[in-house]
């Protein structure tokens, strides 16, 4: 996962890509929870009318972001997310975020919580002395505040959070911060992988500075750090010379809807978009700008409704229904001919 190692020269969160900026394309395809590309996902997970959503797909697969399959859908090739567009930090900004996570746990150890920490330390690039790091990387020892005791080593493999009571512990470090800045993990799993760490702040005597501890490795843990770092930088250097050769991208299609017809009503909607119902990809073809994308998409509808000829009709009977339905309910992003896709702003709902 490119996101866990930065690239030391990251993308701009205002690169632009055809006329207009990437960033709201990377923040829309990656809430996706799978490869798999489909415009019902898009539509449904982020409330983008069909229009705005074609768009989107159209801009990415230009981008190389995407494969075609042999349905209306699409297979994610590239991956891309907002934190690759995250700046790397300064030595000065770490230490901020330090402060900040040690007065969050003097806070904590001041309410009335069912926990309370022992100690907290550091490890990673801030230990190793970047002056450019990736993000903070803090390592914690909790107590349960009844009877001392640590709080149970989770039961899922290290660094794949939960809602058990060390992720609790680890917010709560990490309130304040952005979430991209810091990573926040208990003493089990740094010691179970054997990586260095020193204790900067202990519950008994505050900041302190201590020895560099070497625990000895639990599990077998293969050292991937100066690849995933490599593999960043060839990324974010390779997908800004895709945005540099992107030609201007046309704006979104908006469909002809006659007689502004009354559309579905949220429920029908939302039952469409979590359905495969064939109005989905009519609309989504319609939508689609000219190009090799709506040619390809095209052929697949149409080879689609050979094989099921009820549905075309069923589809067309309420294609504008659906449009007007889609324009009236997902208004969570919206189009601005300066900068491409922008979530409205209060005045604007």
């Amino acid at each position: 996962m490119h996101w866990l190692k930065k690239a030391t020269n990251p993308l701009d969160p205002h690169l632009r890509a055809g006329g207009y900026e990437v960033l709201p394309v990377a923040e829309i395809i990656g809430k996706l929870r799978t490869n798999a590309c489909v415009p019902r996902y898009l539509i449904r997970n982020n409330e983008l009318n069909d229009s705005l959503a074609a768009w989107t797909i159209n801009a990415f697969f230009l981008l190389g972001g995407l494969k075609e399959t042999d349905q209306i859908g699409y297979i994610v090739s590239t991956f891309l997310k907002p934190d690759h567009f995250t700046e790397r930090l300064t030595r000065t900004e770490a230490q901020k975020i330090i402060d900040r996570v040690i007065k969050n746990a003097e806070r904590v150890n001041r309410e009335p919580r069912d926990f309370y920490f022992d100690w907290i330390g550091i490890f990673g690039s801030v230990l190793a002395g970047s002056e450019t790091p990736a993000d903070v990387d803090i390592v914690f020892s909790a107590r349960w505040t009844l009877d001392g005791t640590p709080l149970p080593k989770s039961s899922y493999y290290p660094f794949r959070g939960h809602h058990e009571p060390v992720d609790l512990a680890g917010r709560a470090l990490g309130t304040g911060s952005r979430r991209s800045a810091l990573s926040c993990h208990s003493s089990h799993e740094i010691t179970t992988l054997g990586m260095p760490y020193q204790v900067i702040w202990t519950n008994r005597e505050g900041p302190v500075n201590r020895k560099t501890i070497f625990p000895k490795a639990k599990i077998t843990q293969n050292d991937k750090s100066k690849s995933e770092l490599a593999n960043a930088n060839a990324f974010a250097d390779d997908f800004r010379a895709r945005c540099a050769d992107l030609p201007p991208l046309p704006e979104p299609v908006r469909p002809f809807i006659p007689a502004d017809p009354k559309p579905l009503s949220r429920s029908q909607w939302t039952k469409i978009l979590n359905s495969d119902h064939p109005v989905i990809g009519l609309a989504h073809v319609l939508c689609l700008p000219p190009g090799k994308l709506k040619e390809s998409a095209s052929k697949l509808l149409e080879d689609h409704f050979t094989k099921n000829p009820k549905e075309k009709p069923k589809a067309e009977k309420i294609l504008y229904p659906y449009l007007a339905a889609s324009a009236t309910y997902a208004k969570n992003w919206i189009w601005d001919s300066t900068v491409g896709l922008r979530k409205p702003k209060r005045n604007e709902l």
